[in-house]
């Protein structure tokens, strides 16, 4: 994922599922996202702002380079 409109997608649609607990692996099929590992990175990022999931400073860490808050 290059679109950083996309990555906010995906990013937002996975904090959301991450807090029903669903495995990496399931929120990836769901979405039908072949890179586990970037689903990963999410999950381990959202997870630093729990139980909040501050969905502003969860994409300041992804895309650094493009932080707007």
């Amino acid at each position: 994922m290059t679109a950083i409109g996309t990555g906010m997608r995906y990013m937002l649609l996975n904090y959301r599922k991450a807090i029903i607990k669903k495995s990496v692996e399931v929120i990836a099929e769901e979405l039908e996202e072949d890179d586990i590992e970037y689903i990963q990175h999410i999950c381990e990022v959202a997870e630093k702002y729990a139980p909040d999931y501050d969905a502003d400073r969860i994409y300041g860490d992804l895309y650094p380079e493009n932080e707007t808050v």
